[in-house]
């Protein structure tokens, strides 16, 4: 079957069906032929795209996995702009949080290691190098895991409590704790 739209189109469409398929099911459980059948086009057309299951797997690991924006703020303002930068995403019906995407895309025992291998190269890697210390690793593993965790809970748990609370009220709780990780061991109170 041709496919009805033009080619970026396509490929924006079958990425789209891939994140639903890769975040819903186990990758061993992901198959071409679903993906295609998702996107209303042809396995071969699927395959003509991106060549295999793996490659289209890296093809939505790059595309989901965009920190760019979250990481586009002075560091005086990091915590506050990360946080937001959830809140606003988990606002919008049809936007990729990367942090939550990466969580469901890089969860599986058979999944492929690339999608761990983006998040660490695209956010902790970059936020990493802009801190401070001899923990600095640790610590933006850990402003990672904060800002996961918060993406669970809005996405994935649908905690009531914090789907139910202000955004402004959850940026203000949550971001004195990424700024706890933002800074080194010496400049922490306590």
């Amino acid at each position: 079957m041709p496919p009805t739209a033009s080619p970026p189109d396509t490929r924006h469409a079958l990425l789209r069906a891939a994140i639903r398929r890769f975040a819903t099911f186990p990758y061993g459980d992901v198959t071409i032929r679903d993906i295609a059948a998702d996107a209303d086009v042809s396995a071969p057309l699927v395959m003509k795209y991106f060549g295999s299951k793996e490659q289209l797997f890296l093809a939505v690991a790059d595309f989901v996995g965009d920190f760019t924006a979250f990481l586009d703020a002075p560091d005086g303002d990091l915590a506050r702009h990360l946080v937001t930068r959830v809140m606003t995403l988990e606002a919008e019906p049809d936007s990729i949080n990367p942090f939550a995407a990466m969580l469901f895309l890089a969860s599986g025992r058979d999944t492929p290691p690339a999608g761990r291998d983006r998040l660490r190269s695209r956010f902790i890697a970059p936020l990493a190098a802009r801190l401070e210390g001899e923990d600095r690793e640790l610590r933006a593993e850990l402003v990672c895991a904060e800002l996961v965790g918060l993406s669970a809970l809005l996405r994935a748990l649908k905690s009531p409590g914090v789907a139910a609370a202000p955004p402004d009220r959850i940026v203000e709780l949550v971001t004195p704790a990424i700024e706890q990780h933002l800074r080194p061991p010496a400049d922490r109170a306590g």
